[in-house]
């Protein structure tokens, strides 16, 4: 999971299970109701 840093700042991370080659991706939009 992701936590919110602050000033549209994030963080998060994840443990593999193993050692091998991992793909980790990104999703992110703007939520323009709460403008």
């Amino acid at each position: 999971p992701m936590r919110d840093l602050g000033n549209d700042s994030w963080v998060g991370e994840f443990t593999p299970t193993s050692v091998s080659r991992h793909v980790f991706r990104l999703e992110s939009w703007i939520e323009e109701t709460g403008l």
